[in-house]
């Protein structure tokens, strides 16, 4: 089962490496583990349940742990009566990067587009159904609908994330961006203009989320790139998604 980009991710691949003595599968066996399923098999019965638990424990270690080999003793005690010993290469495949597009209106749209096909997922994710709908994105586009914070505030990020913020709404992005500044996310990016940016950070010294407006402005410096893409004089959807997508890449995908 050669590795695709195709295969669910995050996953572990599990191959036999070695056998000493009798063993249930040959050398070059493998078992690709996901958090709630597998594919192939190492032989089945206790080896492969031992196999199962510790991929998923690296799975579940959100990328701590390294890919490495553990042995294991085919005796009566372990529950199996081979008598031999299989050493497993376990190779952990991480989860692709995912660029989260929070809005669905036409600068999304355009730079989902842009984005097909490239090294990492894309999901688009607006309350509105018809701004969710996957009618006229390409095919490997992701979509949801939900309200962007509460999509936000549901999962769990990561420097494998970059979010653009993009709604329709300067209330949800004023709320998105004192959400996701204190995120760990590995890029993050609003839609906006100065008048926007002077509004926000008068709303910052208001209400409640951050400590204060110093807080908020420095976080803000360290990690929002505003106004989101790559310094282009344009308000056509296309050429700021072209901008966006550039910056994408320049500062985070690749």
């Amino acid at each position: 089962m050669p590795f695709t980009a195709d295969l669910p991710r995050p996953a572990v691949f599990c191959t036999i490496v070695k056998t000493t003595g009798s063993a249930p599968q040959e050398v070059g066996a493998k078992m690709l583990v996901t958090p709630d399923k597998f594919y192939g098999t190492i032989g089945g019965g206790a080896l492969e349940h031992k196999v199962l638990k510790h991929a998923r424990e690296i799975i579940g270690s959100s990328g701590s742990r390294q890919s490495h080999t553990e042995e294991y003793a085919l005796t009566k005690e372990s529950g199996q009566c081979c008598g031999g010993k299989v050493e497993i290469f376990f190779e952990v495949v991480p989860r692709r990067k995912i660029v989260h597009l929070l809005g669905g209106g036409h600068v999304a749209r355009a730079t989902a587009h842009i984005l097909s096909q490239m090294p990492f997922d894309v999901i688009v994710v607006d309350e509105r159904q018809e701004w969710a709908s996957k009618t006229g994105l390409p095919q490997d586009i992701r979509t949801h609908c939900q309200k962007p914070l509460d999509y936000a505030r549901k999962n769990s990020w990561s420097r494998l994330d970059a979010v653009c913020i993009l709604t329709h709404s300067h209330r949800i992005d004023f709320h998105l961006a004192k959400f996701f500044l204190k995120q760990p996310v590995g890029y993050l990016g609003m839609i906006g203009s100065k008048t926007k940016l002077a509004h926000f950070l008068y709303c910052s010294k208001m209400g409640p989320g951050l400590k204060n407006s110093k807080q908020w402005e420095r976080l803000w410096k360290e990690k929002m790139h505003f106004p989101i893409g790559i310094p282009i004089k344009s308000k056509n959807p296309k050429i700021i998604a072209v901008s966006i997508a550039a910056e994408l890449l320049q500062e985070w995908a690749l």
